[in-house]
């Protein structure tokens, strides 16, 4: 699913709390518990933030 806008991103994580995205590169996002965390490639913790938000990069899916 690629995003046409930040605010669409960030809308469908809300609308999908608790659900982690990534991209092709293995960035992770997620909306929780009225927080937003990122994770950047290669890292195991979660900070919170959204850091690192490539839009137009790659394709962002809901992680399965």
């Amino acid at each position: 699913m690629k995003h046409a806008s930040p605010q669409e991103f960030i809308c469908d994580m809300i609308d999908n709390e608790g659900d982690v995205f990534r991209d092709g590169y293995g960035r992770c996002w997620m909306y929780l518990n009225y927080r937003f965390m990122f994770k950047d490639i290669g890292e195991c913790e979660w900070n919170e933030g959204l850091s690192c938000l490539h839009l137009f990069g790659s394709e962002i899916r809901k992680r399965d």
